[in-house]
């Protein structure tokens, strides 16, 4: 986190800006979910220290959310796009609705999960997305939308090319 922050206010205008914006949200995410780990693997942590490592997860989560979101601006507005930037773009999206999902921000997750299902129809990632928008619905107890985000992710599934997970 501390280089790939260095490195953002050190270059600011460098084209490889984009990976280094990706890299360190990527960074936060996985330091929440690591601190996630660390929180539900104590049985022993006071109440003291999970609100406080609770605290940092979320202010982590937050951060990467956001980080996530100025990738996909930043792309977005790139005159040229490449494989490699567009892969950053869509794993961005994910992991930017990743993050709502573990804020349990479900409504604004399955918003996001439903534009990467929708934007990358042809890619297994949009599977995932699907999947994620029935955790969503499970989450808030809504059993009926659950039931019909299932079908749609089965729908989906049958569409994909027999060769999207390949890779």
């Amino acid at each position: 986190i501390e280089k790939f922050t260095e490195a953002r206010e050190r270059y600011p205008n460098d084209p490889r800006m984009v990976e280094v914006q990706f890299l360190l949200a990527d960074c936060y995410r996985r330091n929440a979910l690591a601190i996630e780990e660390q929180i539900g693997g104590s049985s022993t942590m006071s109440a003291a220290e999970i609100g406080r490592l609770t605290a940092l997860r979320d202010e982590h989560l937050q951060l990467a959310q956001q980080l996530f979101a100025d990738v996909d601006g930043r792309t977005a507005s790139a005159a040229r796009s490449s494989a490699f930037r567009d892969d950053l773009v869509r794993r961005s999206q994910l992991y930017g609705a990743d993050c709502a999902f573990h804020l349990k921000q479900f409504e604004q997750a399955v918003t996001l999960y439903d534009q990467v299902a929708r934007q990358y129809s042809a890619h297994h990632s949009s599977m995932y997305a699907l999947i994620q928008i029935v955790n969503c619905y499970s989450a808030i107890g809504d059993a009926e939308r659950s039931s019909a985000a299932h079908h749609r992710a089965l729908v989906r599934l049958k569409q994909l090319p027999e060769d999207a997970f390949d890779s």
